[in-house]
């Protein structure tokens, strides 16, 4: 039986949540990111600064990575890490939009680069999907009791800023402590603490 839950929001701008049995929250914060010079090569661009005089900047493309050293750190801290699992967030990957590429590719590459810290510490961990946990926490905003006001924020291009705000209001009711936004992490952890508390019950019976 596990005693501590990591839930992980996947991405370089995600957030990670352990919690324990009880429903104690141990940490939450981003997760741990560094900044590196992309693939493609530096640009010179001119402009014209405040004075009217022509200026030639370089410009070079960087992206956000998941520092695996502090993340590791971070984990390799949890109380007795041989009792903990994780659940980690399938990365939304768009495989049609050429716009998505350079977003769908840091999402990829954060999966990655979490699950080799996992391995990395022997913790076992599931991939979810985010429908999962919000089926069972925040039903009504995935249209089961106002299916009309879902479909109009859909057609305002607001689904997941509904999505959002409802889990934040929901961490936020559970866990008062908890006043940041972008809570989807420690409803992962809190589905699942659910889950493993359940399961602990019936095994108890």
């Amino acid at each position: 039986m596990y005693q501590y839950i990591i839930g992980c929001d996947n991405g370089t701008t995600g957030k990670y949540c352990v919690i324990d049995l009880n429903g104690q929250i141990l940490d939450f914060q981003p997760v741990p990111i560094f900044n590196h010079p992309g693939w493609s090569k530096p640009k010179k661009v001119k402009k014209i600064n405040k004075e009217g005089v022509e200026e030639t900047k370089i410009k070079q493309t960087t992206f956000n990575f998941i520092d695996i050293v502090k993340l590791k750190d971070l984990w390799s801290k949890i109380p007795d890490i041989t009792k903990t699992i994780c659940y980690l967030e399938r990365p939304a990957v768009n495989y049609q939009a050429r716009w998505a590429m350079q977003t769908s590719l840091s999402a990829f590459g954060a999966w990655q680069a979490v699950i080799y810290v996992l391995r990395s510490l022997n913790i076992p961990y599931e991939i979810i999907d985010s429908r999962q946990w919000q089926t069972v926490l925040i039903p009504q905003a995935l249209g089961k009791n106002n299916k009309e006001y879902v479909r109009k924020q859909r057609e305002l291009g607001k689904r997941n800023d509904l999505l959002k705000k409802a889990a934040d209001e929901l961490v936020h009711k559970l866990f008062p402590q908890i006043t940041k936004k972008d809570c989807d992490s420690i409803c992962i952890a809190e589905c699942f603490r659910r889950v493993q508390v359940h399961n602990r019950n019936l095994t108890n019976i």
